[in-house]
């Protein structure tokens, strides 16, 4: 039954790769649409400032620091292909009914901590500075929500709302993703380890022979001659 469940890891932990790379799409594309969107500038920490408050028009005060964005575009990308190379390996390891302890553990666990502590860091990077943004907007009056209804001048700002909340929400969903295959690869190599362990053993207590199977013994003696 040990087999069958460590099978049935594998399996969950393929798809959680297949889905941190598939979700890695939702953070990328739509932060990458609003960087477009305002001349490949990074809204994210920027601010809003009155053009003409009478008229309720408004301008960019400031756009955020380009490495902001690319930092969470750049960072998607890359979880993209690993999480998907990463499935594949997995997959074949199933498909070929691979013995699980031969399988790379410790590189496993040491890649999917760096990208949670990364993954962390840019949802932080996202929300922090999606949520500047939104107050700087919210200071001349109006909402976040009604972004598409505004006047954006030479930009094009109806879609950053959408674009950005989904990013951020799919940041954190994969971040909390990144800690399940961290906490199955931990759980692996704990298998592993006990199943190797138990391999190691010695099958026999002794490798003496008894004394009465020596050639030499006498029975009738009380010592070997």
């Amino acid at each position: 039954m040990a087999g069958v469940g460590v099978n049935v890891m594998l399996l969950v932990q393929t798809l959680l790769y297949a889905a941190c790379g598939i979700a890695s799409l939702a953070t990328s594309i739509p932060a990458g649409i609003e960087e477009a969107n305002f001349g490949s500038n990074c809204i994210l920490y920027g601010s809003l400032k009155w053009k003409n408050e009478t008229a309720k028009t408004f301008e960019v005060a400031s756009f955020g620091s380009p490495s902001s964005c690319h930092f969470c575009i750049y960072l998607s990308v890359f979880t993209l292909f690993y999480g998907l190379l990463a499935a594949g390996y997995h997959g074949y390891a199933l498909y070929k009914q691979i013995d699980p302890t031969e399988m790379w553990v410790m590189p496993a666990i040491l890649c999917n901590a760096g990208l949670m502590a990364l993954v962390f860091i840019a949802s932080c990077v996202m929300s922090v500075g999606f949520t500047m943004w939104c107050n700087s907007l919210s200071s001349l009056g109006f909402k976040c929500v009604d972004a598409p209804t505004l006047d954006w001048g030479s930009y094009n700002g109806s879609t950053f709302y959408t674009h950005l909340a989904a990013a951020q929400g799919a940041f954190w969903v994969t971040f909390l993703m990144w800690g399940g295959n961290l906490g199955m690869s931990l759980w692996r190599w704990r298998l592993n380890r006990r199943a190797r362990s138990q391999t190691q053993m010695p099958s026999t207590v002794s490798d003496k022979a008894p004394i009465t199977d020596h050639p030499e013994y006498d029975p009738s003696a009380s010592r070997v001659i």
